[in-house]
């Protein structure tokens, strides 16, 4: 996850070249913060961006923290929070997988805000449409905004749709 909507290398990177959408989420809804399959609660964890490598002690309390929050100041445009889940119960299904296995879950659709659509997806109506389509099926209750390229900065502002679209 990250903390930022507005990264014109992001949007790039991940966002298919301003051709795709970002999910604006409630932070402070439940899901993040419910206990995972040992009983623990979890919350988000911001990383934290660093020009040197951090010592990590095994068993330690922040081991995981270290472990896998720390990364090279290069990224510190993501802005990235990460959210961490043990399986717990179910930890032995998990076992009899190839351990490079991705393991996805669901996230409650209360939990999306937002949706931002990329300066270079709004000329395609075909993939507007899909995203106006989902909203509906699914019954999200979002605000939805169209990027754009600032005309005397390198940076992206944002448009709700209402305000994009001519009445």
């Amino acid at each position: 996850l990250s903390r930022t909507n507005d990264s014109l290398l992001m949007w790039a990177h991940y966002g298919e070249s301003h051709k795709g959408y970002v999910l604006g989420l409630d932070d402070s809804h439940p899901w993040f913060y419910e206990r995972n399959g040992l009983g623990e609660a979890t919350k988000p964890h911001n990383v934290i961006y660093t020009s040197r490598r951090s010592a990590i002690k095994a068993g330690s309390e922040d081991f995981y923290d270290r472990l896998l929050c720390f990364k090279s100041l290069e990224w510190a445009y993501e802005e990235e929070v990460r959210i961490f889940r043990t399986f717990g119960a179910n930890q032995e299904r998990f076992d009899q997988n190839n351990p490079n296995d991705v393991h996805l879950f669901n996230i409650p659709k209360e939990c999306i805000k937002e949706i931002f659509i990329g300066a270079n997806a709004i000329s395609d109506s075909n993939f507007v449409d899909k995203i106006f389509h989902e909203v509906w099926r699914s019954q999200l209750d979002v605000k939805i905004y169209v990027a754009y390229v600032d005309e005397e900065k390198y940076a992206l502002n944002f448009r709700s749709i209402e305000d994009h679209c001519p009445s």
